[in-house]
């Protein structure tokens, strides 16, 4: 990955000087909002993962603040954001929905970038898995022999793989159903229901919602902000699915 990000932020430099940025829309269609909101909800679908890897840390304090979580985050958004601006200044309008596929397709570091990526994406998007891919197997390994234990969970790891690397492969707009998956799912499970949970664990008599109830009040902008993702994100990412 580190391979690809300097490649892919060399080409962005490399060109950048040649263009006037002037050109560039300081501000995009508003209607276009909702699909970035969506969009930034799907990139950050890891954070499903941090609840059981915290129960398998030695030190569970790790994940306080600092700690690894908000460092890792801090660095997942920053690259994000850098992608994001010098991509839209080198190529303007023009860019795809993966930046990647704007380098040079005759060149051979654009090559090697996207060689590098690809293999990033196969062997680590199962870390991202991991939850469901527990349940899966919890439901499976039953029925299983113990003499096959091993085998039976690399084959059911190595199909759900396959299974999911076909789908990205088959969807001809995958940036719409990217925006969708997040407008649904992440606003619900990522933002909505946790939420949610929190309010009813502190609405008791031994809760706690802070000084002047300050959480309380963050919740409650995170519901109104889930509710704004789930609805006009999906209505312009099925829109753009049915229209485009």
């Amino acid at each position: 990955m580190i391979i690809a990000f300097g490649i892919t932020l060399y080409y962005m430099f490399a060109g950048i000087s040649d263009i006037d940025l002037g050109e560039r829309k300081l501000f995009n269609d508003v209607t276009l909002i909702p699909l970035f909101f969506s969009t930034v909800l799907f990139a950050m679908e890891g954070i499903g993962t941090m609840l059981p890897i915290e129960n398998s840390l030695l030190k569970p304090q790790f994940i306080g603040c600092p700690g690894v979580l908000n460092v890792a985050m801090t660095a997942v958004v920053t690259l994000y954001t850098v992608i994001g601006l010098f991509g839209y200044l080198r190529y303007g309008d023009n860019v795809h929905a993966n930046v990647i596929t704007d380098l040079p397709e005759a060149e051979i570091p654009a090559q090697v970038a996207k060689c590098c990526i690809a293999a990033a994406v196969f062997f680590t998007f199962m870390l991202q898995f991991y939850v469901p891919s527990e349940i899966i197997w919890k439901k499976l390994s039953p029925k299983m022999s113990d003499k096959y234990h091993n085998i039976a969970q690399i084959v059911v790891r190595t199909a759900i793989v396959i299974f999911i690397t076909a789908i990205a492969a088959a969807v001809p707009k995958l940036d719409a159903i990217i925006s969708l998956v997040g407008s649904v799912c992440l606003s619900t499970l990522g933002l909505f229901i946790p939420v949610v949970i929190d309010i009813i664990l502190n609405l008791g008599e031994n809760g706690d919602f802070g000084f002047l109830r300050w959480r309380l009040w963050k919740n409650i902008l995170v519901i109104i902000l889930s509710w704004f993702a789930l609805v006009s994100g999906s209505y312009y990412a099925i829109d753009g699915l049915i229209n485009d």
